[in-house]
């Protein structure tokens, strides 16, 4: 294997825009997106040693990422929900439960989807690639990219109880 300090310069000058792209659209926040971004590299930084192949990287990141995504989102959940406590004691309203959203509901059975199916759509579809790189990060062909994320859409639809039609 190259030199760390080498695979990672390049894996930041090759990938931070679709990484920020995909940090932002799982969780809708710019402020956090290089937070996210930074944790997730450090963690890859401190475990390279247990990475088996170089061919990998791409995709290790893209799983510790969207980890890291969903940690986010865990939080904001038990902040609201305390936020919904606090509220349910000052008044007799009831609060309405922002991760009940379809949006919230799609971000966690995609983190639910088994790994290959995970890594098609975050790299293949979320993190604005065209279609030939995407296939090129995750070691296939376009057809072969096309096929998956067809099966992760069926996963998701099954998931989230979409009816085909």
């Amino acid at each position: 294997m190259k030199k760390k300090e080498e695979i990672f310069s390049r894996l930041i000058a090759e990938n931070l825009k679709p990484l920020q792209g995909f940090v932002f659209k799982f969780l809708g926040d710019s402020s956090e997106v290089d937070d996210v971004i930074q944790e997730s590299l450090l963690i890859a930084w401190n475990r390279f040693s247990q990475l088996r192949s170089e061919d990998k990287l791409i995709p290790w990141i893209y799983r510790i990422v969207a980890n890291k995504c969903k940690d986010r989102l865990k939080e904001r959940s038990r902040e609201n929900a305390k936020l919904k406590s606090y509220a349910a004691e000052k008044s007799s309203e009831v609060v309405e439960a922002e991760d009940d959203t379809l949006l919230d509901k799609l971000k966690e059975a995609i983190l639910k989807l088994p790994s290959p199916h995970q890594e098609t759509i975050t790299i293949g579809v979320l993190a604005n690639l065209s279609s030939e790189e995407a296939a090129k990060k995750l070691n296939c062909s376009t057809n072969t990219l096309y096929q998956r994320i067809f099966k992760a859409k069926q996963f998701l639809k099954k998931r989230l109880g979409v009816q085909n039609g």
